[in-house]
């Protein structure tokens, strides 16, 4: 094989974590002869049939997903726990190398399990090193029957965290696809105690923010205010009273001495404006939370008992 056809080909495998197809391999001027030669030599090496790997690539669970996910080829793509590892989502372990096809296609990949599944769609699927794969959304709701109600509820919470999903995005998939399938019921009862939470910067923020949901009202979480040329972004504010709750661990007052200076400066340019700021931390459990935030809420914002708050107008 000449170097400069080798390069080619080593060009393609770099984009797919070392991986090629002979389909690929060909296309750049590689024959089969050539590709049984160089795995002779021990160049490359074979991954599944029609599909090879660059010697020296470190091997991982995730190259034996795409290799299997190449040789599986179009419409099939990454899903379950083999997708949940890679966007990732928490608490999910690879249960072998799991593809969906969608419609009725039958396919059968030697040690890969094959679901076929009529509600893909478009929106269902994005592309990750140039593979199809499930969105978070959509492997979250394929996972949701494996899954205990504690397990199921941490991973809503923490795929929130993390930005790779909200509450009103899986109830917005779960309402095309109806009660029926297994697991999909308890997943909507799951977010929907979680609706209107947004994408929470922690998991202490999470847990504020429930704890205000519960008795009071109109609080919207990440709200923006433009304050002299600057926008800040407000942890949970209620703008008609000019109130600011921000959440506040240790961790990051700590840790950044810049973040620290900023929502000082923040703190003095909303007191310059007419706003209050309240501090929520880590150590207070909720009666410590409604009593900081009492004596600045009126009671029209004040929850009815047992009845809960609902935050609005999310930003």
């Amino acid at each position: 094989m000449e170097r400069a056809t080798l390069d080619r080909l080593l060009t393609v495998a770099s984009s797919q974590l070392g991986l090629f197809t002979i389909r690929q391999a060909a296309s750049v001027g590689v024959t089969r002869q050539m590709v049984r030669a160089a795995a002779v030599r021990g160049w490359i090496r074979q991954e599944r049939r029609g599909v090879y790997a660059v010697s020296g690539v470190p091997s991982s669970h995730w190259q034996r997903v795409y290799a299997a996910a190449l040789a599986a080829g179009p419409p099939l793509m990454v899903s379950h726990s083999s997708a949940a590892i890679r966007h990732p989502l928490f608490g999910i372990a690879a249960e072998g190398i799991e593809l969906t096809v969608p419609g009725n296609i039958h396919r059968r990949i030697h040690g890969v399990t094959v679901h076929r599944s009529s509600t893909v769609l478009p929106g269902d699927v994005q592309y990750r090193d140039g593979i199809a794969m499930t969105t978070p959304v959509r492997t979250l709701i394929d996972l949701a029957e494996r899954l205990s109600a504690p397990l199921l509820g941490r991973v809503v919470d923490e795929g929130a965290v993390s930005r790779l999903f909200t509450a009103e995005m899986v109830m917005a998939r779960l309402d095309r696809y109806g009660l029926s399938a297994p697991g999909h019921a308890e997943l909507r009862r799951v977010v929907q105690t979680r609706l209107n939470e947004g994408q929470p910067d922690s998991v202490l923020e999470q847990r504020m923010l429930r704890i205000v949901n519960r008795h009071f009202l109109n609080a919207q979480p990440h709200h923006q205010v433009l304050i002299d040329g600057q926008i800040y972004v407000l942890d949970i504010a209620w703008p008609s009273i000019k109130l600011d709750a921000e959440v506040e661990g240790w961790a990051v007052r700590a840790g950044s001495l810049s973040k620290f200076d900023r929502a000082l400066r923040r703190d003095n340019a909303l007191r310059r404006h007419g706003w209050q700021v309240v501090y929520l931390t880590a150590r207070m459990n909720e009666d410590d939370v409604v009593a900081e935030l009492s004596p600045y809420i009126p009671a029209v914002l004040t929850a009815p008992a047992g009845a809960g708050g609902k935050f609005v107008n999310r930003q």
